[in-house]
């Protein structure tokens, strides 16, 4: 039951394919994205595509991390839940960090397929109350929600802002 579980878990990580929702990846969402709409908000929206692109980024890191009972600290932004955006907001610097979100899908999804099936519903490191599969599907979860609302922002965001 495990290795099913663990396949299942592939599957929903899977940037390769569309969601099975139909929807595109978090790094799909982001293509063709210009930094100008990336950095586009409605009043009273918290946070901006680029700011929510990041989120994604880190927390796949750190469950990475988790899996792999590695060290601390090492995303390359900073604070770490909801880096800033950078200063140099320009297309350049907004096409890194697009990569940097598929560079850190495609790194957990390496994880998760070299990850021991055996350990799935053993408690996950770093005190955690959960287990590694509660934890995988969470991250899962997680990315879908927030792929969401990029897609939203980014469909509002081309009838906002000037063409």
């Amino acid at each position: 039951m495990s290795k099913e579980r663990l396949e299942l878990i592939l599957q929903m990580l899977d940037t390769k394919k569309n969601q099975w929702f139909g929807g595109p990846s978090a790094a799909g969402s982001l293509r063709n994205m210009s930094s100008e709409l990336a950095l586009w908000k409605p009043d009273g929206m918290k946070h901006c595509t680029w700011e929510l692109a990041l989120h994604i980024a880190y927390w796949e890191y750190a469950v990475r991390r988790m899996l792999e009972n590695g060290p601390k600290g090492g995303f390359p932004r900073a604070p770490s839940n909801w880096p800033a955006i950078p200063a140099d907001s320009s297309d350049e610097i907004w096409k890194a960090d697009r990569k940097l979100v598929k560079q850190e899908r495609d790194a957990l999804i390496n994880t998760v397929r070299a990850f021991d099936e055996k350990r799935l519903e053993a408690q996950a490191s770093g005190n955690s109350k959960y287990s590694y599969s509660e934890i995988l599907i969470g991250i899962a979860q997680h990315t879908v929600y927030h792929t969401g609302q990029i897609l939203l922002l980014k469909k509002s965001g081309k009838h906002a802002l000037p063409t």
